[in-house]
């Protein structure tokens, strides 16, 4: 989503959080492949971003909340590498 990166971080704090949350970011060269919605450096400029905010929680440390930001590739790598995420913290 193209907005203002201030909005998401203010909006936050009224969400339910989950114990774990994923960001699946890719190349947008990718990314164009998939979907048209935006151009490359929309999406590369995106990704920073919430690449940022997802690092910037990950720090905070709050009740047991992970933020984990994952390349998303191929699909069986990422999904092996969400499964061992939960398998690791149970």
């Amino acid at each position: 989503i193209n907005i203002t990166p201030a909005i998401p971080k203010f909006l936050y704090r009224f969400l339910f959080k989950p114990n774990v949350n994923f960001f699946l970011y890719a190349a947008p060269e990718i990314i164009l492949k998939r979907k048209k919605e935006l151009d490359a450096p929309a999406i590369e400029k995106l990704t920073k971003e919430y690449r940022q905010l997802f690092e910037n929680l990950e720090q905070q440390k709050r009740r047991n909340t992970r933020y984990v930001v994952i390349e998303n590739i191929d699909k069986q790598e990422t999904l092996h590498t969400i499964f061992d995420h939960f398998q690791n913290v149970a």
